[in-house]
């Protein structure tokens, strides 16, 4: 099993909370009444974000055309490759990517004269923790994650006029069980993901599915007999390995423990590092319930092992996050063993590329946003930079830094307590109010 894990495929999105001092940081941020959202504006947002991402996608289109006009013979197969392949999308090396296996799957689409079919496992839900985003709604760096997709296949219909498409697996019922999701945070991120879908005109580039009920409904019972027998292997092997819970008298010697006299010390390393990670994914319900759920959420993460705190509320609510988290660390890979294995996304798509936000081998894998996007957009809150640049942060990184929340109402969904996005505050400087100009000044690099 030590193989499933590659060693970049760690959740980096969550794991690198550990390095912000949670003790100088700050949720308190400034409100500015002239950068709110509404419904105009939004649509106005889309059609601005759909012109960026028809110009971008020319443009690699047209560097992949002139690369061929250079001397290289014309293959039409190799040319849609080397555009899935451009460097503006492709996170892995090209060699892990598996250059053949996307190579054949192109040419066996084009032969056929079908739209090229990519699958990927994405957006389950806005990550229920505070440190990430403020409530559970998807937000910019939601829409320019689903404009990043439509990018790509604009991208390839400019080589190949039938063009491409994607199969977007939402996955927050897979991981329901697994990190604590209420039905509620995975049913209002689908929604309003699925409303974004239509402003941004994704039909015939992006389809959103779920992932379970995709199973459910294509799965011979023999495979999905199977997944689960590897499941329960799987976690029974990983309880043996590293105990069915984590001794809370002192968890840090405890997983030292682990890491140092582990027989497969490589394997151990991986694990405690997701452990790490799904630290801050799951749902606490005692702080979502709570009045005061920002405080609640920096005093408990601050210092997540400590459990001597004055507060006895804080020092439980610890102790239940670690304690629980070291189940579910269990439960998630043995989830994604039993996919990986039995492959059911390959079953129902056999003619599909497959793609990931992680680096996994053979499998294309992709920015969530732009190069320079560590997180994907469910880990975090979508804000616009400096450069009018628009990606995705941890919220409590942006309000520390004193970024503007841009509140509003867009379509029934309610962003007056979540931020439909953060602003640079130098930006402020140049612009008076969220507008049709500060719009046209935006950037998807």
């Amino acid at each position: 099993m030590k193989n499933i894990f590659s060693k970049n495929e760690i959740l980096i999105s969550c794991s690198s909370l550990r390095s912000i001092n949670l003790k100088t940081s700050k949720f308190v941020s400034r409100k500015n009444t002239n950068f709110t959202m509404n419904d105009e504006l939004f649509l106005l947002l889309s059609k601005k974000i759909n012109q960026l991402i028809e110009k971008n996608a020319s443009k690699i289109a047209e560097r992949v055309k002139k690369k061929f006009r250079n001397g290289k013979k014309t293959d039409l197969n190799r040319m849609v490759v080397e555009v899935l392949m451009a460097r503006r999308y492709r996170g892995g090396t090209r060699e892990s990517s598996g250059f053949d296996i996307l190579y054949q799957k192109v040419s066996d689409r084009i032969k056929e004269n079908l739209p090229i079919r990519l699958t990927i496992s994405l957006f389950p839900c806005k990550i229920p923790n505070l440190l990430k985003s403020a409530d559970l709604l998807p937000d910019l760096a939601d829409l320019a994650s689903l404009a990043r997709l439509k990018e790509i296949c604009l991208a390839v219909k400019y080589i190949y006029p039938v063009g491409a498409k994607f199969i977007v697996l939402m996955d927050g019922y897979r991981f329901k069980q697994i990190l604590n999701f209420p039905d509620e945070i995975i049913n209002k991120y689908q929604t309003t993901l699925l409303l974004f879908s239509k402003h941004l005109n994704l039909e015939g580039y992006v389809e959103l599915v779920d992932y379970v009920k995709t199973l459910d409904k294509f799965l011979p019972e023999e495979i999905k007999f199977e997944k689960r027998k590897i499941f329960l292997k799987t976690r029974a092997n990983y309880t043996k390995m590293f105990g069915k819970y984590i001794n809370l008298k002192d968890p840090l010697l405890n997983i030292s423990k682990i890491l140092s006299s582990a027989k497969d010390k490589e394997l151990a390393n991986k694990f405690i590092a997701l452990y790490m990670s799904l630290i801050y994914c799951i749902y606490v319900h005692e702080i979502k319930s709570s009045k005061d759920k920002d405080n609640l959420t920096l005093h408990v993460f601050e210092d997540i092992f400590n459990f001597k705190n004055s507060s006895e509320k804080i020092n439980i609510l610890r102790q239940k996050i670690v304690h629980d988290t070291w189940s579910f660390t269990i439960n998630y890979i043995s989830e994604i063993v039993s996919g990986r294995l039995t492959k059911p996304v390959e079953y129902i798509y056999p003619d599909s590329i497959r793609c990931d936000m992680h680096n996994i081998i053979d499998r294309l894998t992709l920015y969530p946003i732009n190069r320079s996007t560590k997180l994907s957009s469910f880990h975090g809150s979508g804000y616009v930079g400096k450069n009018f640049d628009i990606n995705v942060g941890f919220r409590i990184m942006l309000t520390t830094k004193g970024y503007l929340p841009v509140y509003g109402k867009i379509f029934n969904s309610n962003y007056s307590h979540q931020p439909f996005f953060y602003l640079d505050p130098i930006l402020t400087e140049r612009f008076d109010k969220f507008d049709k100009n500060f719009i046209e000044a935006l950037q998807i690099k």
